[in-house]
């Protein structure tokens, strides 16, 4: 029985093609990808001890994904008109 249960346990694992991720992993990873984005945004940055696990994350293309989604914050705003328009600028020679 026990054999059976590890056998199903790990074909139930298998989320994403090679990484085997539970649902409830997935989660957790998320999490703490959401955490990082927060403090990135905040101007802390990531963490030493925090930044291998956030580079081996980030070989999966569905985390670079939800990283890059979280970051792009400005991508629902809309110009308007008077955005659009740049006023001139002087360039110097040094």
């Amino acid at each position: 029985m026990e054999g059976l249960r590890r056998w199903v346990f790990s074909k139930c694992m298998r989320f994403f093609g090679h990484i085997k991720l539970h649902p409830c992993i997935f989660s957790q990873n998320q999490q703490f990808l959401k955490d990082i984005v927060t403090s990135v945004l905040e101007g802390q940055g990531v963490g030493f001890w925090k930044l291998g696990r956030v580079k081996t994350l980030m070989e999966d293309e569905n985390y670079r994904n939800f990283v890059v989604s979280r970051l792009n914050t400005s991508l629902d705003k809309k110009l308007s008109d008077e955005d659009t328009h740049l006023e001139d600028v002087v360039l110097t020679d040094y």
